[in-house]
């Protein structure tokens, strides 16, 4: 390399970066993609289906509330604004959450598992729900979109797939901390199977479903620890009708919070420090339930 051609590198490293070191690269770069994760579209129309007030005139309950707190989706419904403010770090969670359920996803289909949709496709939070059930007791409806569905000699299986931190993930191997998502997965599974679909595919069978499974699988995997598990989930009826029911009740006090004024109360069962008020996290982190604020006012832990 010749002199002139050295000066000119030196010229344009120090003119074309506007004299910015690595460290306000960083910086800037580290902000940028906290602004992107809330303004990334199909990111955004994930939480805003997820943490945002559902409380419109004749929107639809959601299945993934059914093993919700009632006093959540209660709020949730009459359009509560959550007090507690998504982080960075949740929207991350739910990007990663949808990349690892890809990866389920197609991991079955190369083992050969044939992978389908009640609707005939994929479809993500932003589109018409694959499920609608219409309850006489309950309205609006109960509306959700399943995962995938997976054939497993001859028979049909809801699949649900959840990502999860090292700590849920030892929880999830124990058996605890797993009746909500087995609540979701099992509604879905009876709501097929009783052919409650909003454009079912051709050739679709309900009658086929015969259950479902969760997967969970653990972000913090690495060699020598289990990567995922596989939870089995049986159609039980009765529970099927309890978890209406709670929608129903939901229902019932969201007209009369509207007639009166009154809110739901605090379920008996519920405590600040625990779940699903106060969920914990690694390296000692607490995640907080969106409306933590407005039950629970100054009992931060």
């Amino acid at each position: 390399m010749d002199g002139n051609t050295r000066g000119r590198l030196r010229h344009d490293a120090a003119t074309g970066g506007q004299h910015m070191t690595a460290t306000e690269a960083a910086r800037a770069i580290d902000e940028a993609i906290g602004r992107g994760l809330h303004e990334t579209g199909n990111l955004g129309a994930e939480i805003a289906f997820r943490v945002s007030p559902q409380g419109q005139p004749g929107s639809a309950a959601s299945v993934s509330e059914s093993g919700r707190c009632h006093r959540r989706r209660f709020l949730d419904a009459i359009g509560s604004a959550p007090t507690e403010p998504v982080t960075p770090e949740e929207l991350l969670g739910f990007a990663t959450g949808h990349a690892i359920e890809a990866i389920v996803i197609s991991a079955l289909q190369a083992a050969g598992v044939e992978v389908s949709w009640p609707c005939g496709s994929k479809r993500s939070h932003s589109d018409p729900p694959d499920v609608v059930i219409h309850v006489a007791a309950c309205r609006p409806a109960i509306a959700g979109h399943v995962d995938a569905l997976a054939a497993i000699d001859g028979a049909s299986v809801v699949v649900e797939v959840k990502a999860t931190n090292e700590v849920r993930f030892e929880r999830v191997r124990l058996g605890d901390g797993t009746e909500g998502d087995e609540a979701q997965a099992m509604l879905y599974a009876w709501a097929l199977r009783a052919g409650y679909i909003a454009e079912p595919a051709k050739g679709f069978d309900g009658s086929a479903v015969v259950g479902a499974v969760v997967v969970y699988v653990n972000r913090g995997a690495r060699r020598g620890l289990r990567g995922w598990v596989v939870l089995p989930v049986e159609i039980d009826d009765d529970a099927v009708t309890d978890l209406i029911d709670g929608y129903a009740s939901v229902a019932a006090w969201v007209a009369h919070h509207r007639e009166t004024g009154e809110l739901m109360p605090i379920p008996e069962d519920m405590a600040p420090h625990r779940f699903p008020c106060a969920t914990a996290g690694e390296r000692g982190t607490t995640t907080w339930c969106p409306h933590y604020s407005t039950c629970w006012r100054s009992m931060r832990i």
